[in-house]
């Protein structure tokens, strides 16, 4: 390793201590929130917009700030987009000024020759990673709630980039992760790799899940978290796709919710960064039988902009919705061949299914 090399790396750590994250964030606003309804969870879904962030300290208020208005909403659960802590790529030095102009390719080029998002992501990520999971946490056990945090590139052991979601409980403990499983065209480029494994995690308002983005196009990625006791699916976003159009998001959260009876929370990155914009309304979905007006949406965002969307989730309702709908899958054929025929295609064949 250079010197030059050395000098970025411990200036980024340096930049990435808690305390600098901490003495940011003050003493949290706490609201005061009727008394909820028994079996009944208020959920966020926060729609945030883009922008590279330069320091621990504008990144913590960023986040708080969104995490205060939701609090004051009186939610207990509060899901943030994709790529949130890409956003911290900005504490590399220059990085925010170098990318004020032209697309990621030309980016990376004024950064050095051979130079690739996973390049940034190994040069950056450790620090990136320590300001993000230090913030996310504080802000859990500041207010108590749970908050998922969206998903950060990060590094693993073996040198591959993988897209991360983070789960933080009301005591500020990191509750689980999830790894991305299929992978947008771009991120391949980038040089990520795919995730194999789907997780499902007991919470204090239920089993809940955390795919990321484009996880939500494949109908059998919900079968499977359906088939695993999913009750409430987390949905962080980033949708590179300017053309904003509406047909696209038709094979995204809200058929997953009607076909697997779960509860969705989908929320989206907006704004422009580099090459890149971000495109879709943040929103809130339900079993079409749980919905007042029976269209499967209990709230959407307004506007393409920065935004708080709050609705209540009435999980009492859902288990008794899951127990007497009408129509139902063949509980003996999902249990013989998912998830298992998955995990045989994963191999390179169907072996791993069982027949009987």
């Amino acid at each position: 390793m250079s010197f030059e090399l050395w000098m970025v790396r411990l200036r980024l750590w340096l930049a990435s201590r808690p305390g600098k994250a901490h003495r940011a964030l003050g003493r949290p606003r706490r609201a005061a929130v009727a008394t909820p309804r028994v079996g009944v969870v208020r959920v966020a879904a926060v729609q945030m917009r883009f922008r590279f962030i330069s320091s621990a300290s504008v990144f913590a208020r960023a986040v708080a700030q969104l995490v205060d208005q939701a609090a004051a909403g009186g939610a207990e659960l509060v899901v943030f987009p994709e790529d949130v802590g890409m956003m911290l790529f900005g504490i590399l030095p220059r990085f925010e000024r170098i990318a004020a102009t032209g697309s990621m390719e030309e980016a990376l080029a004024r950064i050095g020759s051979d130079v690739s998002v996973s390049s940034i992501v190994e040069l950056v990520g450790r620090s990136a990673e320590r300001i993000y999971l230090s913030v996310f946490s504080r802000l859990a056990r500041d207010y108590g709630m749970m908050i998922q945090a969206g998903s950060m590139p990060v590094m693993s052991r073996d040198g591959r980039v993988y897209n991360v979601a983070y789960l933080f409980g009301p005591h500020g403990q990191l509750m689980g992760t999830q790894v991305k499983c299929h992978l947008l065209p771009l991120e391949a480029e980038w040089g990520f790799a795919a995730g194999d494994e789907l997780v499902v995690l007991d919470t204090p308002i239920g089993r809940l899940a955390q795919p990321i983005c484009m996880d939500a196009t494949y109908f059998e990625t919900f079968r499977i978290l359906s088939a695993d006791g999913a009750e409430v699916v987390c949905l962080p976003v980033a949708d590179p796709d300017p053309s904003g159009n509406p047909f696209k998001s038709l094979r995204g959260l809200w058929p997953r919710v009607q076909e697997s009876s779960v509860y969705g929370i989908q929320s989206c990155m907006v704004g422009t960064a580099l090459d890149l914009t971000f495109t879709g309304r943040s929103g809130i979905y339900a079993p079409l039988d749980l919905t007042p007006s029976g269209d499967g949406v209990l709230a959407q965002a307004l506007s393409d902009d920065e935004e708080i969307v709050l609705a209540d989730l009435d999980m009492d309702a859902l288990r008794t919705f899951r127990k007497e709908e009408a129509i139902r899958a063949n509980a003996a054929f999902v249990r013989n061949y998912f998830p298992s025929i998955y995990r045989g295609f994963w191999r390179g064949g169907a072996s791993g299914a069982t027949r009987r």
